[in-house]
């Protein structure tokens, strides 16, 4: 809390999976990637309170960033039968930033950016070697209207740019309700 109308907060997460899998069949033969991987992100977050009726005013900036590795070891099948093929590690990374904005009460709108594959080192089958592949993008803006405390519905409009290899338009009409007991009422 940096005082009555603004807030900031932090956070940071980490996670291991020592059972990571993927197979990719070819008809006659397959190849199989198993291994360990780990992941950790920071994330922040700045609210300020603008202190009129339902939200009015209030803005919000909010950014992530976070980073998984694989060691994975290549098995290949040939004639139903599992061979051992080499060792290598993936690293990938993904990022977003976003502000929203309460333009009236019980309204907001939102501006967000997101990108995935900053440093995007995967394994490739044919050869199987390692490939750094391109970033995806991701543009969002949305409007939300907070119909009351525990339920909002929210359009969203979103472009997207798949590694420099689809570019498409996505909208989506999403409705939240919280139902039950939380902080702050006895309900």
């Amino acid at each position: 809390m940096l005082g009555e109308d603004q807030q900031f907060e932090i956070g940071a997460s980490a996670g291991a999976n020592s059972q990571y899998v993927r197979v990719d069949s070819h008809g006659d033969h397959a190849h199989s990637a198993e291994g360990d991987n780990w992941f950790a992100g920071v994330d922040a977050r700045f609210h300020h309170n603008a202190g009129r009726s339902a939200g009015h005013g209030d803005w919000q900036l909010g950014a992530e960033y976070f980073y998984t590795e694989r060691d994975l070891k290549e098995q290949v099948q040939h004639n139903d039968h599992w061979h051992s093929g080499d060792n290598f590690t993936e690293r990938q990374d993904g990022a977003y930033v976003e502000a929203i904005y309460g333009i009236a009460p019980h309204w907001q709108v939102g501006l967000r950016g997101e990108a995935l594959g900053l440093t995007n080192d995967v394994m490739e089958s044919h050869p199987t070697q390692i490939v750094s592949e391109g970033t995806s993008w991701r543009q969002s803006g949305q409007v939300t209207w907070h119909v009351s405390e525990d339920v909002f519905l929210r359009a969203q409009v979103s472009h997207e740019d798949f590694a420099e290899q689809q570019d498409s338009w996505t909208a989506m009409l999403q409705v939240n309700a919280t139902f039950g007991h939380h902080v702050g009422h006895n309900h």
